[in-house]
């Protein structure tokens, strides 16, 4: 089975004299190469400080993904948001959205208390487990996050996910 998290390109050959990925997007960890976004990135951020849910859609190839994970998620994290990249596999054998999303979210969460979470009662939905009173989010220093789910691609759920209940 593959990770329901999506894998990044190679980034070993992106330095200071080879600063482009091509048609990769840009991430956190390639986000000093990422340039000329800036006024993108500020307005995104404050629609999602602002609303419950903010959606950014474009033509492919604009560079909606690198927007998102080397502009917004660098963005907010200092600003106490703890992003959560979700990209869903719609495959036969891959989890159902509700849980693929749940392992991101304990994924991007790595100071979650592992034993707070990591039983998942029979028939919890998604929104319950959001809701647990011991479900915090915190940073290092044990301060509170707010958990910033970045859907990617989510326009393949009425594509890709057609069959699907």
């Amino acid at each position: 089975m593959s990770s329901p998290f999506p894998v990044s390109p190679p980034t070993a050959a992106v330095d200071a004299s080879h600063p482009w990925l091509g048609l990769a997007s840009f991430t956190e960890e390639t986000r000093a190469y990422f340039h000329g976004r800036d006024e993108e990135v500020a307005e995104l951020a404050r629609r999602v400080q602002r609303k419950l849910l903010t959606v950014l859609f474009g033509q492919s190839g604009l560079g909606k993904t690198s927007i998102l994970r080397a502009g917004l998620g660098p963005r907010l994290r200092p600003e106490g948001y703890c992003p959560v990249y979700v990209r869903l596999e719609y495959r036969p054998e891959s989890p159902p959205p509700s849980a693929q999303i749940r392992q991101a979210i304990l994924h991007a969460a790595s100071h979650l208390d592992p034993a707070a979470v990591s039983t998942e009662p029979p028939g919890e939905t998604l929104w319950e487990f959001l809701h647990r009173r011991e479900f915090v989010v915190r940073d290092e220093a044990g301060r509170p996050l707010v958990p910033l789910l970045i859907f990617d691609q989510f326009e393949e759920i009425f594509t890709l996910a057609q069959g699907d209940d």
